[in-house]
């Protein structure tokens, strides 16, 4: 489907990921493509921010994947002023009922650039063919483009400039800067599997050799596009069209045979074929395999008398042939069986697989539509493995879900042979076959050297030589063949985890494994929805391979879940670091924190007349960054008399959004969520009984994740005469589902006067749990423990002094995890005359140990009239602080950073505008 549209306007909006959806997404049907389109463009025309839209651009729809729950993710390709842009693809993702859940998108900002040519083509074509290494058969004209790959635009010539190199054709797109005509950079088509160099060091390694020198190390498999055909050594290198496979022909899916292969690497198998036995595979989409009979142009489709196929030696032709026609059938079952994928190309088409390449061809290549396969070294050792036929049709995937592929140059490159080594070792374990058993090798089985050594290693990349274990500033200045071992190192961590033979980089912690499964659908996820033609390892905002993978198993698994953190862990370990805040343990994510980047943030909602929601960001260190941008409707509801204002995560997506309760004759709870730039999107949906509960005299609300789905829920607890604690638990899209279940005790003790009422997880069990205390005459602290389901188990327990500090005028009470141990505890501050900051440090079971330790300066700030205290971690150390806003002619924000250990360290930093805003009456700091 092609569809175009021109860019508006700019509104601010940062994408958040989607959550909770299938485990398999399929390509859309008409009705679900048109439905998901028209949905993906009025999402762009609200939000133009999302996409770094600039005026001139304009889109076209490249690929729609709408899932089961109606989720969809619309893939777009830009101009800029009628010109292409490299690196200008996104990714529209909407949430079921087709509202903008996020968007991943490479670039930086929208780009303004310059659109007239400094450098006439004439010259940019003859800089591309000088910078071409080999044989030049022919050159495109060039055409202006706008090259964004880096994240930022330019204006650029690419040429396209074909011929041959080392003996492989090559199809080398080359980008010459339109201004002063220095060629900036280069792709080739031509995809291959190792990169330049021989066997490595130690453990040895194969290699291939590199552009312009000819290969005496086993050669690379690749694709490329349009081109002539090369023979000899050299890299595994792919021709385009100008071949003519004969005989085959399509046959209808189902009138197939079984025949017997016997095959050089994996033993006996079966292979079907036709009635007429003809080795053509009906039941793969019509999967071909033909002899090039060491030539590289007429391919002869393989056929036999009695469909008992080679001999399992090289020398007879057909063996190589059932290898390359099992590893197909092979491949195209693992992505339709385990990611729902039908065949390379997603419409059930099969490939034609080509061998006996060349003449002591050390290779193998895909060209877009075909494998091909040479016999290695003296024609002795076909490169037909299992992992390589996976490996070579992995490219196939890969250029088939992302526009134009992953770029093949950079960091992007490097990911690109990290995913097809990936898919090549997968396929490789699925098939299962005792002859040829899964690992995380690749090419063990063809031996190129003949000294026992695979191509590479995914768990060590670096004893082949020259490929690294590490991610480094400047790695996508090396062949992307050695790139690719920080892709590698990290799938073998995601699904094996870290062991002796598979080490972390300097500093990392150890990694757990979720399992090949699991890691396999990670990784699919990320590149079908979430990756970009440029996506890298490290890159600014969600374009890295990081933050994809995170949103894919936070899609499949939860955010903070086990396998989101083993993502983590993964990257970490290869040093790829990211943006995503530290999931530690369960329950204690950072609260307030409005932009997901791990550290906690201030707002305010209320003030009577107002139209915006202003946020202070905190940088970490005691100072706030200020936004205060208009929001439909919220502000003049959360001035309505008696409503109260909770912040929590409600959609899951690691950013803090904002719940209203409380509004006389409401029947909804409205939600305003964070977009994490200071703006939200706002969700006014009706809830059964809840709002009405939540108007009860003397009721408190409260936020917290109580059943631990990684979502932010609500609660009700102090209504007079009440005996049960009304939850109402988020779904994640604004609406919530609602329980109100008997509590002993508990609701009788909250509807006391004077007591106050905190959520947190105080027994670190990754639900939230409510402490009350305040109580005239209280010595003890009744904690109601979540049981998940809208239950609660109650102790009240003894302690220490704090149960009498608490019943003092003005004192208020704030909850987190002030020691980081993984549970949360409570603090008490505003008592006049105090001088101390008493802490209540929980021991999970209903107990806690008290401090009382002096702090300077900030008790007296409590006691201001009006002020409000806020907990969260604002310097991101995965300990709990706290800050005071509201007092009158305050122009600074008071953080006390806590120590760990009941003290705390006090700033007391500028801000401009919002202490100010926070003394409006009425208003609420959240």
């Amino acid at each position: 489907m092609s569809r175009r549209f021109a860019a508006g306007g700019t509104v601010a909006l940062v994408a958040g990921l989607l959550a909770a959806v299938s485990t398999s997404a399929q390509a859309a049907p008409p009705s679900l493509q048109a439905r998901a389109v028209a949905s993906a463009d009025a999402s762009i025309r609200s939000h133009p921010d999302a996409v770094s839209a600039a005026p001139g651009d304009a889109y076209t729809v490249a690929r729609t994947v709408t899932e089961p729950s109606g989720a969809s993710h619309v893939r777009y390709t830009r101009t800029y002023a009628g010109l292409p842009v490299l690196g200008g693809d996104f990714v529209v993702h909407n949430a079921p009922g087709g509202t903008l859940a996020g968007v991943t998108n490479a670039l930086a900002a929208p780009l303004a650039v310059d659109t007239k040519a400094a450098v006439p083509a004439v010259r940019a074509a003859s800089a591309s063919r000088a910078a071409f290494s080999g044989t030049v058969s022919g050159a495109d004209a060039p055409r202006l483009v706008v090259d964004a790959t880096s994240g930022t635009g330019h204006l650029a010539w690419e040429t396209v400039v074909r011929g041959t190199r080392a003996q492989t054709p090559s199809v080398l797109h080359v980008l010459t800067d339109a201004r002063t005509g220095a060629v900036t950079g280069s792709f080739d088509e031509v995809k291959t599997l190792s990169g330049p160099g021989t066997g490595g060091t130690g453990g040895g390694g194969l290699a291939s050799d590199g552009p312009g020198v000819g290969g005496t190390g086993t050669g690379d498999r690749t694709t490329d596009g349009p081109g002539t055909v090369g023979t000899g050594t050299g890299e595994f290198a792919a021709d385009g069209p100008g071949t003519t496979g004969t005989g085959g022909g399509d046959l209808p899916n189902g009138l197939n045979v079984a025949g017997t292969g016997k095959s050089i690497y994996s033993g006996t198998v079966t292979i079907d074929t036709t009635p007429s036995y003809s080795m053509v595979d009906p039941s793969h989409g019509n999967n071909s395999t033909c002899d090039m009979n060491q030539g590289s142009g007429t391919c002869t489709t393989f056929t036999d008398a009695d469909n008992v196929w080679g001999d399992g030696t090289q020398a007879n032709r057909q063996s190589a042939g059932v290898d390359a026609h099992y590893g197909a059938a092979l491949t195209f079952d693992y992505f339709k069986n385990v990611h729902g994928r039908n065949g390379i190309f997603g419409n059930g088409t099969g490939v034609p697989s080509r061998v006996h390449y060349g003449s002591n061809y050390i290779n193998a290549f895909w060209n877009g539509s075909t494998m091909t396969y040479g016999d290695g070294q003296n024609n002795q050792r076909p490169l037909v493995a299992i992992d390589v036929a996976g490996h070579e049709m992995g490219h196939g995937i890969t250029e088939n879900i992302i526009p134009g592929g992953l770029t093949y140059a950079g960091e992007s490159g490097g990911l690109n042979e990290s995913a097809s080594d990936i898919w090549g070792t997968m396929v490789e374990y699925s098939a299962n076959n005792a002859s040829d058993p899964g690992d995380y090798l690749i090419g063990e089985k063809i031996n190129i050297f003949g000294n026992g050594n695979p191509l590479r290693w995914m768990y060590d990349p670096k004893l082949d030589g020259s490929s690294k274990n590490c991610w480094y500033d400047g790695i996508g200045n090396i062949d992307v063949h050695y790139s690719s071992g920080v892709g590698n190192l990290a799938y073998y961590f995601l699904a094996e985890g870290s062991t002796a033979n598979a080490p972390l980089c300097p500093g990392a912690s150890p990694v757990t494994g979720v399992g090949r499964d699991k890691a396999a659908k990670i990784w699919y996820r990320a590149m079908d929805l979430y990756f970009t033609s440029s996506t890298k390892y490290v890159a600014v905002g969600a374009n890295d391979a990081r933050a994809a993978t995170l949103s894919a198993a936070s899609d499949l698994y939860g955010l903070c879940s086990t396998e989101y953190k083993a993502v983590q862990g993964a990257w970490t370990g290869v040093n790829v670091a990211g943006e995503d805040a530290p999931c530690t343990t369960p329950g204690t994510r950072v609260a307030r924190d409005y932009n997901g980047d791990g550290r906690s943030d201030l707002a305010l909602t209320g003030g009577s007349g107002w139209t915006t929601v202003p946020v202070a960001f905190g940088n970490g260190a005691g100072s706030f960054s200020v936004t205060n941008n208009g929001v439909t409707n919220f502000p003049g509801w959360a001035a309505t008399a008696g409503v109260q204002a909770v912040s929590g995560d409600f959609n899951g997506d690691g950013r803090a959004d904002i719940a209203l309760a409380g509004g006389s004759g409401w029947t909804t709870v409205p939600v305003a969520f964070s977009n994490g730039n200071g703006t939200f999107t706002v969700t006014n949906n009706g809830v059964a009984n809840f709002p009405g509960w939540a108007t009860t005299p003397g009721v408190k609300l409260l936020s917290g994740d109580f059943n631990g789905d990684g979502r932010a829920d609500l609660a009700l607890t102090g209504g007079g005469g009440w005996t049960t604690v009304p939850v109402a638990f988020s779904n994640g899209n604004g609406t919530f589902t609602v329980t109100n279940n008997g509590v002993a005790n508990f609701p009788g003790w909250a509807a006391t006067a004077n007591v106050k009422a905190v959520a947190g997880d105080f027994n670190g069990d990754g639900r939230a749990d409510i402490v009350l205390t305040g109580g005239s005459g209280w010595t003890t602290v009744p904690v109601a423990f979540s049981n998940g389901n809208g239950t609660f188990n109650v102790t009240n327990s003894g302690v220490a002094n704090i149960p009498g500090w608490a019943t003092t005028p003005g004192v208020q009470v704030a909850a987190g995890d002030i020691n980081g141990d993984g549970r949360a505890d409570f603090l008490l501050t505003g008592g006049s005359g105090w001088t101390t900051v008493p802490v209540a440090f929980s021991n999970g079971n209903g107990t806690f140990t008290v401090t009382n330790n002096g702090v300077a300066n900030i008790p007296g700030w409590a006691t201001t009239p009006g002020v409000q205290v806020a907990a969260g971690d604002f310097n991101g150390d995965g300990r709990t602080d706290f800050a005071l806003a509201g007092g009158s002619g305050w122009t600074t924000v008071p953080v006390a950073f806590s120590n760990g250990n009941g003290t705390f360290t006090v700033t007391n930093n500028g801000v401009a505008n919002f202490p100010g805003w926070a003394t409006t009456p009425g208003v609420k700091l959240v």
